[in-house]
Formats: C-alpha cells, sequence, structure tokens
C-alpha cells in the first residue's frame, strides 16, 4: 500500500519536512517581494468597475458592524447570479474596521494574494509528493520543495496576476481562488488519510467533503467559478492518486462520488442550458456585440492569448481593456481561429494519451482549460480579462517549473543530445538559471504595472499608449482627461487643452467601435462643457443605435451617471439631451428588466427637476409597468398624475401605494404629496420635491 508522502510541508505526517529552509526562504523572499512590488499601486484609489460595486454603493458606504447592516450589504451584490455575498461581506469587514479608504481595500487584497501564493506551494508540495509516492524518479523531498517554491514565486510575481490584486473589486477573484485551494488541500490531506498503512477512513472522508463541499461554497459564494472545484478535485484524483484506495468499497466510492460531484453538475448544466433554455442563453447575448458561435470560436484563441501573456511576460500586451482583439465570425476569419481550435484539440488530446507517463503535463493542460471552463466558453460574457487566469495560470507554471527543475528531464535532453546522462546536473543549473531570469523579469513586469497603477492618469495613458486600437481605453483616457480638466477650473487655458484632448480620445474610440456609445456620450458632455451648441447630428446617430443596437452596461451606467450628475450640476449638459438619450434607450426591445428600471428611476428624478411632467408620467408608468407592487413606484405614479392634471387618478394611485406600503417605509412622502400636491396646487409646485426618489 502506498504511504503517505513525506512532502507535505507543514508538520502532519513527518518531522522531517521541517528539512530544507532553502526553499522556504526563497518563498519567504518572493512574498516580501511581492508585497513590496504592489506597495506602488496601494494608492491608486477606485478606479473603472470599483466605482458601481463599491464607491457608489450606499449599503457598503454606510456598512456597520450590524446583522441589518450585513445583510444590506451581502444583498447589495449584482455582479453574478449568486450575489457574490462571501467577497461583498469582507468587503464590509474593511468598511468596519478603516472606512472607505481604497488604500485598506487594496492592502486586504494584497494580503490575500499573498495568503493564495502560500496555499500553491503548500498544494504544489503535496501533489509532487503523491507523484514521489508512486515511483516518480528523481523526486526528493528537497527538489519537491524546490519545484513547489519556484512554482508559488512566479505565481506570486507574475504581472498577468496584478489585476486580480490591485484592481478592488477583483477580490471576488482572488477570495474564491483562496478557498478553492484550500479546499484542495483539504481533499488532498483526506485522500492521504485513506492511504495511511492504518486508515483513517472517518477523518479523510471528513476533510475531503469539508474541502470540496464547504470551501467549495464558500468559494461559489465569493465568485461562482468557484463551483469548477470539482474538476479540479477530479483531475487531482485521476492524475495523481488515480482512485488508489484500501479495498474495492472505498474505490467504488471514490468513483461515485467524483460521478456524482463532477459529472452530475457539468452534464446537469449542459442539458439545462444547451438543451431545455438555449433561447435563454442566447437571449443573453441580446448586449453584446457578438453571438455565441462568435464567442465559441474566438475563446480558442483568446486561450493562446493568455498563454502567451504568461510565458512571455510583455507588459506591453497586458492591460485592463482588450477589446481591440478582433472577433472570429468564422473558422478562417481570422486565419488564425481554425489552427487555435486545432491546437487546443491536440494539446489536450496529448494530455490525455500522456496521463501515465507525464501526469505533470496532463494535469498542467487541463487544469488550465477547467479553469476557464465558466468563463471562457458558452456564457454571455465579455470575450477577455486577465483576472480569468488567476488561479488557471497555476497549471501552466507548475507544468513549467517542473520540467524546468526535474532531473530526469535534463537528462532525457542529454541523451538526445547524444551527450552522457551524467549531464544531466550541468543542464539543471542552466534550466534554473533561465527560470530565476524568468521569475525577475516576471517581477520587473509588476513592479512596472504597479506604478502606473499608482495614479489613474498614468494608468489610462500606459492603457492608450499599449492598446491604441482599443475603444475602451480610448474612452477612458478622455473621461480621465476630462476629470482631471476639472481640477484645473472650467475656463482656464489647462483645463481647455485637456478637454482638446478628450476630444481626440472620444472620436478615436468611436471610429473604432461604431457600438461602443459611450464615446458619444462624451462628445456631448464636450460640447456642453465648451458652450457649444448640441451636435443634433451626433444626437441623432446616438439615439439610432441606442433604440436598435446591442444593449452594454457601459452605455446603461454612463446614461444613468450623466442623469445623476444633472440633479448636482455637474457637466452642463442640457436636460433634453438626456432624456431624449433616455427615452430612445427605453425603445430598445433588448434592454433587460433591471437596467430599464435603473434609466426609469434616474430619468424620472430629472424629468420631475425640470418640470417636464408629460415625460415624467411616461417613466412612472413604466416603473409601474415594471413592477406594480412596488409602493415606491405607485406613488411615484401619483405624484406624476397630479402634476399632469389627472387628480381623480393620482389620487387612486396614492390609495394603491397607502395599501401597498405595510411597513410604512414611505409614509412621509405620502403625507408630503397629499399636504402639498393637491389638485389646486399642482401646477404651482416646485417639481420633484415629493418624489421618492426610486
Amino acid at each position: 500500500m502506498a504511504r503517505v508522502s513525506a512532502e507535505i510541508p507543514f508538520s502532519l505526517p513527518r518531522p522531517s519536512a521541517l528539512q530544507g529552509w532553502l526553499p522556504r526562504a526563497a518563498l519567504a523572499l518572493a512574498l516580501m517581494a511581492a508585497f513590496i512590488l504592489y506597495a506602488p499601486g496601494l494608492g491608486g484609489g477606485f478606479l473603472f468597475d470599483d466605482q458601481p460595486n463599491l464607491a457608489l454603493n450606499e449599503a457598503l458606504r454606510q456598512a456597520r458592524p450590524t446583522w441589518d447592516s450585513a445583510l444590506a450589504v451581502i444583498r447589495s451584490g449584482n455582479a453574478g447570479p449568486l450575489g457574490r455575498p462571501v467577497a461583498m461581506l469582507s468587503f464590509a469587514v474593511n468598511v468596519w474596521l478603516t472606512g472607505m479608504n481604497p488604500f485598506w481595500f487594496k492592502l486586504t487584497n494584497v494580503l490575500i494574494h499573498l495568503a493564495n501564493g502560500i496555499l500553491i506551494y503548500i498544494l504544489t508540495g503535496l501533489l509532487l509528493g503523491q507523484l514521489a509516492e508512486s515511483g516518480q524518479a528523481g523526486l526528493t523531498p528537497l527538489r519537491r520543495r524546490w519545484i513547489a517554491a519556484a512554482t508559488a514565486s512566479l505565481w506570486l510575481l507574475h504581472p498577468l496576476n496584478l489585476t486580480s490584486v490591485l484592481y478592488t473589486v477583483q477580490r471576488m477573484t482572488s477570495l474564491a481562488a483562496t478557498f478553492t485551494l484550500l479546499g484542495m488541500i483539504l481533499y488532498v490531506l483526506g485522500r492521504c488519510c485513506w492511504l495511511r498503512p492504518k486508515p483513517q477512513w472517518g477523518t479523510g472522508v471528513v476533510l475531503m467533503l469539508g474541502g470540496v463541499v464547504g470551501c467549495g461554497a464558500l468559494a461559489a459564494l465569493s465568485k461562482e467559478n468557484g463551483l469548477l472545484i470539482v474538476l479540479f478535485v477530479f483531475l487531482i484524483e485521476w492524475l495523481f492518486f488515480r482512485f488508489r484506495a484500501g479495498n474495492p468499497l472505498a474505490r467504488r466510492l471514490l468513483l461515485g462520488g467524483h460521478l456524482l460531484l463532477a459529472g452530475a453538475p457539468v452534464l446537469g448544466g449542459a442539458v439545462w442550458y444547451l438543451g431545455l433554455h438555449l433561447d435563454q442563453l442566447a437571449a443573453g447575448y441580446g448586449g453584446r456585440p457578438f453571438t455565441l458561435a462568435e464567442r465559441v470560436l474566438t475563446e480558442p484563441r483568446i486561450l493562446w492569448h493568455y498563454v502567451h501573456w504568461l510565458l512571455v511576460p510583455d507588459i506591453r500586451n497586458l492591460g485592463l481593456f482588450h477589446d481591440d482583439i478582433p472577433v472570429s465570425h468564422g473558422l478562417a476569419d481570422p486565419p488564425t481561429t481554425l489552427p487555435a481550435v486545432l491546437e487546443w484539440l491536440l494539446a489536450a488530446g496529448l494530455a490525455l494519451w500522456a496521463w501515465r507517463k507525464a501526469p505533470v503535463f496532463a494535469f498542467g493542460v487541463l487544469f488550465f482549460l477547467a479553469g476557464h471552463a465558466m468563463e471562457s466558453t458558452v456564457f454571455p460574457l465579455e470575450l477577455v480579462h486577465e483576472h480569468r487566469n488567476y488561479l488557471p495560470s497555476w497549471g501552466i507554471l507548475l507544468m513549467l517549473c517542473y520540467y524546468l527543475l526535474h532531473p530526469e528531464w535534463g537528462r532525457v535532453w542529454a541523451k538526445l543530445r547524444g551527450r552522457m546522462a551524467s549531464r544531466g546536473e550541468p543542464l539543471l543549473a542552466v534550466r534554473a538559471a533561465v527560470l530565476t531570469g524568468f521569475v525577475l523579469l516576471a517581477a520587473g513586469g509588476t513592479w512596472a504595472r504597479a506604478l502606473s497603477w499608482s495614479d489613474q492618469r498614468a494608468l489610462v495613458l500606459a492603457e492608450v499608449t499599449h492598446h491604441p486600437l482599443s475603444a475602451r481605453a480610448n474612452f477612458t483616457a478622455g473621461r480621465v482627461m476630462i476629470e482631471t480638466a476639472e481640477n484645473f477650473g472650467r475656463d482656464t487655458p489647462r483645463a481647455r487643452e485637456l478637454r482638446n484632448l478628450a476630444r481626440v480620445f472620444y472620436r478615436h474610440a468611436n471610429e473604432l467601435d461604431d457600438y461602443y456609445l459611450v464615446g458619444r456620450f462624451g462628445l456631448l458632455t464636450l460640447d456642453a462643457l465648451d458652450g457649444k451648441p448640441v451636435d443634433r447630428e451626433l444626437l441623432a446617430d446616438l439615439k439610432a443605435h441606442l433604440r436598435r443596437g446591442p444593449v452594454a452596461a457601459n452605455q446603461v451606467y454612463t446614461l444613468t451617471r450623466l442623469l445623476e450628475d444633472d440633479l448636482r450640476d455637474r457637466w452642463n449638459l442640457p436636460a433634453e439631451v438626456l432624456l431624449e438619450a433616455a427615452d430612445a434607450l427605453l425603445e430598445n426591445p433588448r434592454l433587460p428588466g433591471p437596467w430599464r428600471r435603473d434609466v426609469l428611476v434616474a430619468a424620472l428624478k430629472v424629468a420631475f427637476r425640470h418640470h417636464a411632467y408629460a415625460q415624467a408620467l411616461r417613466y412612472a408608468r413604466g416603473q409601474v409597468a415594471l413592477d406594480g407592487d412596488d409602493p415606491s413606484f405607485r406613488l411615484n405614479l401619483a405624484q406624476a398624475l397630479y402634476l399632469n392634471g389627472e387628480q381623480a387618478a393620482g389620487w387612486r394611485e396614492l390609495q394603491k401605494a397607502t395599501e401597498l406600503d405595510r411597513d410604512g417605509r414611505l409614509a412621509a412622502a405620502r403625507a408630503f404629496i397629499e399636504a402639498h400636491m393637491r389638485p389646486d396646487q399642482a401646477a404651482g409646485q416646485a417639481a420633484g420635491s415629493g418624489t421618492t426618489g426610486q
């Protein structure tokens, strides 16, 4: 019977694990280096998607260490179908301890990243220990520690992982990785309990189920791809443990358990989405400038980009925005599409063919692909994001470090070259030097990126420099130029210079992507700031796209922010321009219900404020059509009816709002409307003062 691996990097099975301090010293050095490299980016503030998810999240801003407040923060998460409550609760803890200061949010992210590096070291050592137990030559305890330390160090310092750390909201990704790694470690320890000379069956079951089910649930509630832990532990079982067990019953339990945990959800999900609800899956592409088929064709090319960025860490290829990568419209458009598909089929086929003789190669390839099974397949998500590689990259880096540091592979190479096998060790020294240089190169890239992330203006200029054909990078650069201009006063020469630069970026964004409409919003805003008349041709073009084009989150977010900014008199953009754009978007049948609600709420406030009572009535009726049981919507409709002279209908809506407001939440607003918005006073009231704001 196989013995428990001695290579558990802490004192559980054997005290010999305390030896070999040099690899652990190297890991400690990498941990300190990672902290130092990320330090410049800690002062960068909230950026991009941090704004709607964190900085503008009222429940989070008002978070208090109470049960009700914690529940409000948990419920405020809308980044995924599960709401990601564990990640949201971690943000709430930051607010409880240090307020909304982004420095502490980012510092917490860095500490999570360092903890994940330690977990990768432990897990890598455990898996290599199992290879040694199965007879893999050359994997001495010291060698295993060095491979584990090199893998963890390279992963910690690689610049591709930076957005998962310094992009504050991506704690959802790194925290999901924490629980996934911990779950895999517990699974491996549980399996080791079954392989002892005196198997500990109960302890093993508790550890394995605690890892897969317990930690898997926490991972999924941090981010939905935590569910992929079932695929990861299957790969670990198949390639490292090979379903070894002390007796036939235990082996059958293992096979049945993995079939239940991994096979059933995958098969059930495929039947659910592809068989029964394909129309719903396809409907999710209504807000994307690509189809389901185009996404499936494009992702193999994207996956090769990810591998290239891992193996060639050139920061000029990295960035927040990768919309400059063209979409695949067919197997020959662009020509690299079919080769990318065939190359992945070949790689996966080689992994399956070589799983016995080269389990690390098989694991590296299949783990990487499994890690992208949710975000790089059929679901209607954006095509490219670097943070999707945060955990999957471990598979590729483990494979790289293993084959560079394993002495047996040096001897194989020496034989192929016609030299003596004894030359393996000198070759190993050369390969170790190459790996060290690679780690240093990766660290330099992380340092350079962190310096850019220390300042929003430096970051966007780096993005647009490295990705000049990205519409998003150009628009973001223009927006930051406008915000920077505000610091110099609206009519100063420096402010005008920055606004002219913003205009160049916005125009370029429009030229690059006809469906990326936020650049058109930016040009209209610039005209308002410069005191120019409304460009009716530009506005007509914007409205035409809003009515019939795909609806993207950035369009809805930009429009609702501009509507809210009107209430603060920020941009001087005429209200009729904003309301015309809102009307056009509301006419689009692709606009999802939650986004429709956001637009209606924001547009109603502006309509009331500017005495556009007829439009306000349309928006209020639209709210009630979405949710007739919401008392705030009924109250808004009552007020709009009053202001349009429909007194009797308004009184009826007021009574409905009173009946629906069972907890009295809107009592003050109802009393105000009843007292001040009577039919004989409606025409003279200051519009909007009694709205519920919902």
